[in-house]
């Protein structure tokens, strides 16, 4: 516990040492700000034909929650491991008897507190709304809940894929990719029926997400991401370990 506590505290400060984490903070919060003025101008339309919760439409509802969830992550991970070994400090590392999964799970909290810090900066728009819209707090709460534990896997496929180069820029595009391909494996179940039609639903991230932004608390969903969590970490750990004594 000590280790994975160091792992994590010498992360966090390397995050908010570097210009990137605040000028990715800045344009999350205009992007998200820039969203929420959306909503407000759509939802006060009354032309406006919308009936959608607007925690609904912020969680999940448009396209920019999705393209945030996919840029972001990636900025947050693709310096996590690759940059121990550009800079030649990873073998240094494991002298001082840290456990490859000691020093995964550092690296997994210091991201997650991150993109947890930015995400609950979001609450800010949302008593800005209380005057104008009714706000449901306990949808916002669970689709908070969700966006984080979705989160919690995509940092850990970022883990796991900078754990793969050295290259900042190739571990970011591999985490784009591997959960670009898991948001959109659903789309197959279009084309399919009976049970592969289940399969390609249930592996789907956008999917799973849905009943989250609706404020439903769904165990089978929380139960996709956790599994998907375990296994990124976990494959972290195994190929930390064996590019450790290649190296």
């Amino acid at each position: 516990m000590r280790n994975i506590i160091a792992v994590f505290t010498k992360e966090l400060q390397s995050y908010f040492y570097t210009y990137m984490l605040y000028a990715s903070w800045a344009l999350f919060m205009f992007v998200n700000g820039w969203v929420f003025i959306q909503i407000v101008s759509v939802l006060n339309n009354q032309m406006s034909s919308v009936q959608v919760p607007p925690v609904e439409i912020f969680f999940g509802g448009t396209i920019f929650f999705w393209l945030i969830m996919l840029l972001i992550v990636p900025i947050i991970t693709m310096r996590l491991v690759s940059s121990e070994r550009s800079m030649g400090t990873f073998e240094a590392i494991f002298t001082t008897r840290v456990a490859e999964y000691e020093f995964v799970l550092g690296k997994f909290f210091a991201a997650m507190f991150v993109f947890t810090l930015f995400w609950a900066s979001t609450i800010v728009y949302l008593l800005l709304l209380k005057g104008q819209l009714v706000i449901d707090w306990q949808a916002a709460g669970v689709a908070f809940l969700g966006t984080i534990i979705m989160g919690g896997a995509m940092i850990a496929i970022g883990v796991f894929a900078s754990s793969l180069t050295q290259n900042q820029v190739i571990a970011a595009l591999l985490t784009f990719v591997i959960t670009i391909v898991l948001f959109s494996i659903g789309l197959f179940g279009y084309w399919s029926i009976g049970i592969m039609k289940d399969i390609f639903s249930y592996f789907s991230m956008l999917d799973q997400f849905g009943k989250f932004s609706k404020g439903i608390l769904d165990t089978r969903a929380i139960v996709y991401f956790l599994s998907l969590n375990l296994l990124f970490l976990y494959l972290s750990a195994k190929t930390i370990e064996s590019r450790r004594w290649k190296e």
